[in-house]
């Protein structure tokens, strides 16, 4: 942290969550950083999910986050991360895949781009048929950063 910020920062605290080979290899997975800011409880969760198209491998990514929300822990370690902290910045190598219908792109691209980005991207595609938690993802009305139930 800036040296302005670290006398401010308090409660630091890590955990890991590995979810590649034999769930020991640290090839895959998350890890956890939480900290208060001025009495601002902070999580930071970096991830590395597995990567390639199709259906598996989009349910091994969602199975992963659910994994790593478990898996890690802070502060009350009876309680998940979601449920502790004011924000929660979702980060890292999340490999999810945007795939498009080349035969019916819209004509106008450039306005139809959210439109198209929200049908083709298998991370919206996930949240919206619930196989990842969109409350703990965005937010109340945000867009997805992450999430797991």
């Amino acid at each position: 942290a800036k040296k302005a910020l670290q006398r401010r920062i308090t409660n630091v605290q890590h955990s890991v969550e590995n979810t590649g080979f034999l769930h020991v290899f640290p090839n895959k997975g998350g890890i956890l950083v939480t900290m208060q800011l001025d009495g601002t409880k902070l999580a930071f969760i970096s991830c590395h999910l597995s990567a390639h198209e199709g259906v598996k491998h989009c349910e091994e990514r969602n199975a992963s986050i659910a994994e790593i929300l478990g898996g890690v822990r802070a502060g009350d370690e009876r309680f998940d991360v979601t449920e502790q902290f004011h924000h929660l910045f979702w980060m890292g190598d999340m490999n999810y895949r945007t795939t498009y219908d080349t035969v019916n792109i819209p004509a106008n691209t450039k306005k139809n781009i959210k439109e198209l980005n929200d049908k083709s991207d298998a991370l919206v595609r996930s949240m919206s048929q619930k196989s990842v938690s969109t409350e703990t993802a965005a937010g109340e009305g945000g867009r997805a950063a992450a999430g797991g139930s």
